[in-house]
């Protein structure tokens, strides 16, 4: 569905010289005046590196148009939730899971950290952490509020402890669009039959990280609530049961769950870091199991998981069924046939009669093996998905290799090896078609301060993983990773990556064999403890149709640019300034095609810790010719909630949250608005509104005791 936008006119060059002309004031005092200030605080550069991350995988998710976004932000919404844990993390008693998805250890550093454990005893204070190979005074200050060194109990106190040490939290949330869709007229023939109200819930009871019951409920807008074809209520619910590290037991789950092993080829929900997010991000750090109870209806498996073993043993065995979107239809024998996407979209309910569809339900089952040793990992996994009825073929020639019939089955092995400082790891997979996958990578350190990675990776054609979402996870496709980092100094650090894949298939809106290459460039600047300069560049060339009306479309080129520039600041121990500036440029020589975007904003954040209140605030203006020239900006939001918003064509965009917190009552109200200065409507179909902006409320109340 495209917006009713006007078509813009393309600035020349000579216009956009005087504009910057006409503006270079505004943007030379956007980023000098919050580094003219001081600080006393040393915590800008992480959070902004936190926040890049987000915008790398966000980034990389749309570009793919199989990606789910839901998926990212409950991936976002769960590690949020792992850093509130960290405080409880004891270095004596670290867990594997706990140090690569929590503290984001690397396996060298992890495995330095056992080994002095075992020869000199446990850390009587993480101050410890520096005297530890591997580890930096930066690693020990990026992590001091989160871990801990306590020596390990003789005794369990688990179950006299039970409610003793227990947590609870209850969250609710409200959020509506406050102007007028077109979906909510009744005098339409096809309009939504509930209110435009979303509204969801989460409780969670956590008994020292071993018992664990979560229970949530989302209603989506325009869906109906406690009546006609919602009477249950929320049209979607989820939660879980789970026990952890108690005796051989691991993990043991009843109810929504997630899988991610080995590098994600053969099983994985997690998604993988944005291109360019650093070398530690190249590889993926699997979690095995871990329940879930999100507040979307994202990809998940709902049934039952166990897993057992030690440090150095540990199996996975798992069964559970899973939802789709999509439209039954019966075959000529009357067997009951699939012709719509196997995207997961979880226990999907119709926002009216008229878009009723049939559900389409897929069994998996499977198990996992792993071996630890110090330096070397191994496992092996197989995994079995069967649907409750036939997947037809697509009749579309770049989808000819896609997934059809009613079940497949997927078998693979993976490594990890450490050389000193030297990190090897790899995974294979195969599928029951035939097809096979593979990918092999290497970190190690070039000097002191200096460190690189490389990740080759290939998928068959006929490879198919539907439990699986592997680095490069498009079929028909082989490729090359580069990255490297380097610390010039105290106040600078500096990393880029080259990435070249080659198709052997068909792609959308590509009718032949293509090649894709994206190179990058990151510059993070610390003048001193209170500020932060971030300078990005982005290369991408890609292939696709040059859109002509022949019969059969030949390739040209595309290239894109795109530049971000950034300054941080925490003026005072209550104020926090950031002005950030994006930039695109879009061009093709074959078609003369030439377009650009610009976004600019200016936050303001303000904590004042003694009353319990705090604000964010941005204010924003953007101009892009198209859609392509689109640009994405995080945005803080509710607590367990993430925006990433996209910008394009003309206008300003604002918002202002507002945090309350006191004693165990936490309470979140956010405003924003979208105004388009090059158009009257915004959105089409059922969520067009009649006028140039959109405004969203949202408010949160969390109860923990």
């Amino acid at each position: 569905m495209k917006n009713n936008i006007t078509t813009p006119i393309p600035l020349s060059q000579k216009e956009w010289k005087t504009f910057v002309g006409k503006h270079e004031i505004f943007f030379l005092t956007l980023f000098l005046f919050p580094l003219l200030l001081s600080a006393q605080i040393d915590t800008i550069s992480y959070q902004e590196k936190v926040q890049d991350g987000l915008l790398e995988r966000f980034e990389s998710l749309v570009d793919d148009e199989d990606g789910n976004i839901e998926e990212l932000e409950e991936q976002l919404i769960e590690e949020q939730e792992n850093r509130e844990k960290k405080s409880l993390l004891n270095l004596n008693q670290l867990s594997s899971n706990a140090a690569f998805e929590i503290l984001k250890l690397s396996d060298y550093q992890y495995y330095q950290l056992q080994a002095y454990i075992c020869d000199y005893g446990e850390l009587a204070s993480i101050y410890e952490l520096t005297s530890i190979n591997g580890f930096t005074f930066a690693d020990l200050e990026r992590m001091k509020p989160y871990i801990e060194a306590k020596f390990t109990p003789k005794k369990n106190y688990f179950f006299k402890n039970f409610f003793k040490k227990s947590k609870n939290s209850l969250l609710i949330r409200y959020s509506q669009i406050l102007e007028n869709q077109a979906g909510y007229d009744t005098n339409l023939e096809k309009h939504y039959l509930g209110s435009p109200q979303r509204v969801a819930f989460k409780y969670q009871f956590n008994s020292q990280d071993k018992f664990m019951i979560a229970i949530s409920g989302e209603k989506d807008a325009g869906e109906e609530f406690f009546k006609g074809t919602q009477k249950q209520g929320f049209d979607f619910y989820s939660g879980y049961i789970c026990l952890k590290d108690i005796s051989i037991i691991k993990k043991a789950i009843v109810g929504d769950y997630k899988l991610d092993f080995g590098q994600g080829l053969v099983v994985g929900s997690a998604l993988m870091s944005g291109k360019g997010a650093g070398v530690s991000n190249v590889r993926r750090f699997a979690g095995n199991v871990r329940p879930v109870a999100p507040l979307n209806e994202g990809n998940f498996l709902r049934g039952a998981a166990v897993e057992i073993g030690n440090y150095h043993y540990s199996g996975t065995i798992f069964a559970g069924f899973r939802h789709y979107d999509g439209t039954l239809s019966f075959s000529t024998d009357s067997t009951p046939t699939f012709d719509g996407s196997l995207s997961s979209t979880g226990y999907h309910r119709t926002q009216s009669e008229w878009e009723k569809k049939n559900g389409i339900t897929s069994w998996v089952c499977g198990g996992d093996f792993n071996y630890r040793g110090r330096v070397f990992k191994f496992g092996a996994r197989a995994v079995h998905t069967q649907l409750n009825c036939e997947k037809l073929p697509s009749d579309k020639p770049y989808q000819k290799f896609n997934f059809s019939g009613r079940g497949m089955s997927n078998f693979g092995i993976d490594y990890q090896l450490v050389l000193k400082k030297t990190l090897l790891f790899g995974e294979a997979g195969v599928s029951g078609n035939g097809g096979w996958a593979a990918l092999q990578g290497i970190l190690f350190d070039l000097a002191p301060g200096a460190s690189f990675a490389a990740l080759a990776h290939y998928h068959d054609t006929r490879y198919i993983a539907l439990q699986g979402s592997g680095f490069g996870a498009a079929n028909g496709e082989w490729g090359v990773y580069l990255t490297s980092q380097i610390i010039v100094n105290a106040h600078c650090d500096l990393s880029c990556y080259y990435d070249f894949c080659q198709s052997t298939w068909l792609k959308y809106r590509t009718d032949a064999p293509s090649n894709t290459m994206q190179a990058g460039l990151n510059i993070a600047i610390n003048p001193g403890r209170n500020a932060n300069i971030n300078f990005k560049y982005q290369f991408k060339k890609k292939e696709k149709n040059n859109h002509t009306d022949e019969l059969v479309n030949g390739l040209v080129p595309f290239y894109s640019s795109r530049f971000r520039l950034s300054g941080s600041c925490q003026v005072f121990d209550f104020l926090k300034l950031k002005s950030e500036a994006n930039f695109v440029i879009n061009h093709s020589k074959s078609t003369n095609y030439k377009k650009i975007g610009f976004l600019i904003f200016q936050d303001i954040s303000i904590n004042i810790k003694r009353t319990g209140l705090g604000f964010d605030a941005r204010v924003a203006y953007f101009d892009t010719d198209s859609y392509e020239e689109r640009l994405y900006a995080y945005e803080n939001d509710l607590y367990y909630s993430f925006t990433i918003n996209s910008h394009y064509g003309k206008g300003c965009r604002a918002y202002l949250l507002l945090r309350y917190s006191y004693k165990f009552i936490h309470f979140w109200v956010r405003i924003s608005q979208s105004y388009y200065f090059d158009r009257k409507i915004v959105s089409s179909g059922l969520e067009e509104i009649a006028s140039p902006h959109k405004t969203e409320l949202k408010m949160q109340l969390m109860f923990k005791f």
